[in-house]
């Protein structure tokens, strides 16, 4: 957000670099970010060129990760091909169970998570999209507010203080020093 207030285009631009990198780490924020670009271009003078500037990268990178799944599994996928898993922990848990044990715990009661475990990759996100789209259509209320709850969350930045199965300060640097920046090593 700070670099997309300067005036400059190259300012947004990278902010639209950065909120690829954020959409590839976790494709949950996928539709927070398309929204962000968008009020990015209308916020003060509406200029729907800053816009583009914002979402060309963002498009650029998931585009090139699609390519790169198309690559390896034979098949098209948007972002992550671990993408349907967190759409559907999204649409399907508190944010305050996420990433420590009562989220495992849970999951390991859910149907369609267990039945999904089973089966190979693409199989797997395409079940899980699947069964997220259905809850979303049914409680949007629901999952715009936990898109909300979790945007404005520095859990990105820094974990929230929860009983996890390690260090917290680990967990900590751990986020600080992996999410975004692992996935061009990837490539």
């Amino acid at each position: 957000l700070l670099l997309a207030r300067t005036k400059g285009m190259f300012g947004t631009l990278a902010a639209g670099a950065t909120a690829g990198w954020l959409c590839l780490s976790n494709f949950v924020w996928a539709p927070s970010i398309a929204l962000l670009g968008l009020w990015i271009g209308l916020k003060e003078r509406p200029s729907l060129k800053r816009s583009a500037v914002f979402l060309l990268p963002v498009i650029l990178l998931l585009g090139a990760w699609g390519l790169r799944n198309w690559s390896v599994f034979g098949t098209f996928i948007l972002g992550s091909s671990i993408g349907g898993s967190q759409i559907y922990m999204a649409a399907s848990l508190p944010a305050e169970i996420l990433g420590n044990e009562k989220q495992s715990a849970v999951l390991s009661l859910d149907s369609t998570w267990t039945a999904a475990s089973s089966l190979p990759e693409v199989e797997q996100h395409q079940a899980l999209v699947r069964a997220s789209r259905k809850i979303i259509q049914e409680q949007p209320g629901r999952f715009l507010a936990g898109l909300i709850n979790r945007f404005l969350s520095p859990w990105k930045i820094m974990p929230r203080d929860l009983k996890y199965t390690h260090n917290t300060r680990l967990v900590r640097l751990a986020a600080l020093l992996s999410d975004g920046w692992i996935l061009p090593l990837s490539l």
